[in-house]
């Protein structure tokens, strides 16, 4: 999470969010959880995630803990580990570990340990040193300053000044296992790997430090020649993210061909993001019938994304369909399919049903449902209700509702 995100314009970031801007909405989600407003935060990181940004799938789970919510925490911890987001196993494993859990736990954070998670390194020299193998934990907390964990390097220089503790160190002056394995609440502990350690892996062929160092290269530093470099070696060892981020690069650069080969090549391999992205460029390139099949294998692992999207293209001649592919997406709080679900249930007849998700997608800030929402309650005779919602919508500069305030002589 960035430091200087308080320092951010969230007028003009909230509003690059709300046209579809996938970093834009992650950040957002960040602000909120740094204000503690956790389910603003989901709004924003469900949305970015559903473009595949793996970052906002893990701060969706973090929030959903900070909600109490451990189920729905654990699904996108697991989202984040299917797209190798670093310190998602190490989060979830911690988390089995505080519920009880502790083999399951364990066995997480023995994976990440051999994934060189730099929070499991600390983790683990935790154990040693409350076990008494300090020169052990020392090797361990090295490893985790070295990868960027200020607190590892901080234990490290208090045990190499041979600095007196007490049993309770390794939690920062906590006492007992409990205190230190609950990760800090305030805000989740994501630390970045050093750049340097990302390129020498990737320079002795490690395929997940090269597609990093293509993320890095495509994301961070904008530089697309060494990007694309660092995509192609993963690739070469059939790193199938790196073979759809190669693949998304050829498309926006107008490169067709290349593009559906990596693309298709990807969602061969069962890569639901690539499925979804291929069905998506068939569609737009005017072959719905070919694209359906590719949805629905997305659709299939749960990508809230393909099931809208199924429901998007069977909507005019296949209603009754579509609200079932909607209503998989909705359940997953994907706010356009709530309102396409209420449009349609509406159409059809069932106006409890459309006012139940209505309802939903106006408390996630859709502004339109917002304004719909308020109808309903408006024919309900909830009129208070109805104007606040109203209100909500016209302060998203939806025009609709700033006329009905306006001609009723109201300010929102």
């Amino acid at each position: 999470m960035e430091e200087n995100i308080e320092r951010i314009d969230l007028e003009g970031l909230t509003r690059k969010a709300r046209r579809g801007d996938p970093e834009a909405q992650c950040a957002l989600g960040h602000y909120y959880v740094d204000n503690g407003e956790y389910r603003n935060a989901l709004t924003w990181y469900k949305r970015s995630a559903k473009h595949g940004n793996a970052v906002a799938q893990t701060g969706a789970a973090h929030a959903y803990r900070f909600l109490n919510k451990p189920k729905k925490a654990e699904k996108w911890y697991r989202l984040a580990i299917e797209s190798h987001e670093p310190g998602a196993k190490y989060h979830l494993g911690m988390m089995y570990i505080e519920s009880g859990s502790v083999e399951a736990g364990a066995d997480l954070m023995e994976s990440a340990l051999q994934d060189n998670d730099p929070l499991a390194m600390q983790y683990y020299g935790d154990l040693l040193y409350e076990e008494g193998n300090v020169e052990e934990a020392k090797s361990f907390y090295l490893k985790a300053a070295n990868l960027g964990v200020k607190d590892a390097r901080n234990k490290l220089d208090q045990l190499e000044g041979n600095a007196e503790t007490s049993r309770g160190f390794a939690s920062g002056g906590n006492s007992g296992t409990n205190d230190r394995m609950v990760p800090e609440r305030s805000k989740p502990d994501q630390p970045e790997l050093s750049l340097e350690h990302y390129k020498l892996a990737a320079a002795s062929g490690h395929a997940e430090a090269q597609y990093q160092l293509g993320i890095h290269y495509e994301l961070e530093e904008k530089d697309l020649e060494q990007a694309i470099h660092w995509y192609e070696e993963a690739a070469k060892q059939e790193h199938v993210q790196a073979i759809f981020r190669l693949g998304g690069i050829y498309a926006a650069h107008q490169m067709r061909t290349q593009a559906y080969e990596l693309i298709h090549e990807a969602a061969d391999r069962g890569y639901a993001k690539a499925q979804y992205r291929l069905g998506d460029m068939l569609s737009k390139d005017g072959y719905p019938e070919e694209a359906l099949p590719w949805f629905e294998l997305a659709a299939k692992q749960g990508m809230a994304a393909a099931q809208f999207s199924i429901g998007a293209l069977l909507e005019e001649e296949a209603p009754e369909e579509a609200v079932k592919w909607y209503k998989l997406a909705a359940k997953q709080g994907d706010t356009d399919a709530q309102y396409n679900l209420a449009f349609l249930l509406s159409e059809q007849g069932d106006h409890e049903g459309a006012f139940s998700w209505y309802g939903q997608a106006a408390r996630q800030g859709d502004a339109m449902a917002q304004h719909n929402y308020a109808i309903m309650l408006q024919q309900q005779g909830r009129i208070e209700e109805a104007i606040e919602m109203y209100k909500a919508a016209a302060r998203q500069e939806l025009e609709v509702s700033q006329q009905f305030l306006q001609k009723n002589g109201m300010a929102w």
